[in-house]
């Protein structure tokens, strides 16, 4: 996943951490096996592994508070999904717009969710481990 022009913080507890991006446009790994995490360490076009169509659809949307989601932001759930709040223009790996729910979505990182790109919380069974 690239992004461009947005902030990347983690999350820690209710709270948004530091800025950890290292430059204006990065690269986030979303196969969850990166020596790198969270970054994707592969050349463009970043992708690692092939986006399976969903398989089913996402039921509900996991609840969360932080990041606002009034504000444009990317930040990283610690061993958990890319949490997207805001009015962010998001795309698929088809080109097919992503939507938001409520100005949030919450994305795979750990490439288990049956509902790509969508986290459907596979990662607490293929748990992704962040370096802290």
């Amino acid at each position: 996943m690239v992004v461009t022009a947005l902030p990347l913080t983690r999350i820690a507890g209710l709270q948004l951490g530091p800025n950890l991006a290292p430059s204006e446009t990065y690269a986030l790994c979303r196969c969850g096996r990166s020596s790198a995490m969270p970054f994707c360490e592969r050349v463009a076009p970043y992708r690692c592994f092939d986006e399976e169509p969903p398989t089913r659809a996402l039921e509900k949307l996991p609840s969360w508070d932080v990041p606002d989601p009034s504000v444009a932001c990317v930040a990283l759930k610690s061993n958990g999904p890319i949490r997207v709040s805001g009015d962010v223009a998001l795309s698929g790996p088809d080109g097919a717009s992503v939507p938001a729910h409520e100005g949030r979505r919450s994305l795979c990182r750990c490439g288990a969710s049956a509902c790509q790109p969508m986290c459907d919380g596979s990662h607490k069974l293929a748990p992704i481990v962040d370096p802290r």
